[in-house]
């Protein structure tokens, strides 16, 4: 988000965070770290569905 503007910098959109997907920074694949975000992320935010490498893939 661009401070003051209310932009979003989303590339892929948004419809991974309507649907609840967590996936892991392609750029900067760390399996281990992405898991440990992703546990902490979904006890703060139950409707984070569940993740799995189908929902980790991108097209």
């Amino acid at each position: 988000m661009s401070p003051g503007t209310g932009e979003v910098y989303a590339p892929y959109g948004l419809d991974d965070v309507a649907l609840g997907y967590l996936r892991p920074n392609s750029k900067n694949l760390q399996p281990d770290l992405f898991h440990q975000k992703a546990t902490s992320y979904q006890s703060r935010w139950p409707w984070y569905g569940p993740f799995s490498p189908v929902h980790m893939a991108r097209a």
